[in-house]
C-alpha cells in the first residue's frame, strides 16, 4: 500500500484505496501534485489484475480526447483507474458528459496534501530513511507546507543523503508556518510571477482549471504588477 501515515486523513484515504482495489467499478484518484495518485493507481491496478487500465490526468483531456476515450471504453470491459488534479464536481464543471464521468469515476477518492497531516512527516521519514532526522530539522520539516507533497519530501531526503547542505540550510531557515489561505495565495502569486502572469500556463503548472485560477485570483486579491 503506497500511502504511509497514521493521520486520520491518510487512514481514510488508505481505506478508500483498499476498497477500490476490491471493487469491480471505475475509480478516480484525485489531489494535488505529488500526493501519490500514480502510485495508488498502480497498486489498485495490480490488485485488480489484467483487466485494469490506468488513465492519468483525465482533467487535462480535450473534448476530442474525451470522445476518443469514450469510444475506446465502449469497445472494452476494462476497469478504469483514473487520476486527476480535481474531483467529480470540477470534472462536471468542465462539461464532461455524464456517460463518460460515470465510466471513469464510480468511486471518487481524494488523496490529501501533506500539509494537512504534518504529524505524518516523521512516519514518512522513517519509511524513506534508515535513520531519523535530528529533532530541530524534523520540526522544520513539519512546519514547511510541502507544495510538492510526498514527492518533494522524498526528493529533499534524497538530497540530504547526498550531502546537499545548502538545501538543508534553506529548510533550517524556513519561516514560521502560515495559514493554508496565506500559503495558497503565496504559491499562486509565485507561479503567476514565474510565468509572467500567463494564466493558461499558470493553471497548467498549478494543476487547476483556468476558471478556478481566476476565482483564486479574485479571492486572494492578486494583481498583475505590470497592469496595476
Amino acid at each position: 500500500m503506497p500511502l504511509v501515515g497514521s493521520a486520520p486523513a491518510i487512514e481514510r484515504a488508505r481505506a478508500d484505496v483498499r476498497q477500490a482495489a476490491s471493487e469491480r467499478v471505475p475509480v478516480l484518484l484525485w489531489g494535488e501534485t505529488g500526493v501519490g495518485k500514480t502510485m495508488c493507481a498502480k497498486w489498485i491496478a495490480e490488485q485488480r489484475g489484467p483487466s485494469a487500465v490506468i488513465v492519468e490526468h483525465v482533467d487535462r483531456l480535450t473534448e476530442p480526447k474525451q470522445y476518443e476515450l469514450l469510444v475506446q471504453l465502449d469497445r472494452t470491459d476494462a476497469l478504469i483507474v483514473a487520476t486527476s488534479a480535481c474531483g467529480l464536481n470540477e470534472l462536471d464543471a468542465l462539461r464532461w458528459g455524464p456517460e463518460l464521468v460515470h465510466r471513469i469515476a464510480v468511486l471518487d477518492i481524494e488523496l490529501p496534501p501533506l500539509r494537512q497531516s504534518p504529524e505524518s512527516i516523521a512516519e514518512l521519514v522513517a519509511h524513506f530513511e534508515e535513520a531519523p532526522l535530528p529533532q530541530p530539522l524534523l520540526r522544520r520539516f513539519q512546519a514547511y507546507d510541502w507544495p510538492g507533497n510526498v514527492r518533494e519530501l522524498r526528493g529533499a531526503l534524497h538530497r540530504q543523503r547526498l550531502g546537499a547542505k545548502p538545501v538543508l540550510r534553506n529548510f533550517a531557515s524556513a519561516p514560521p508556518p502560515v495559514s493554508l489561505r496565506e500559503a495558497e495565495a503565496k504559491h499562486i502569486a509565485a507561479t503567476l510571477e514565474a510565468v509572467g502572469w500567463n494564466k493558461t500556463r499558470a493553471a497548467e503548472l498549478l494543476g487547476i482549471q483556468r476558471s478556478t485560477l481566476y476565482q483564486k485570483i479574485r479571492e486572494h486579491e492578486l494583481r498583475d504588477p505590470v497592469r496595476s
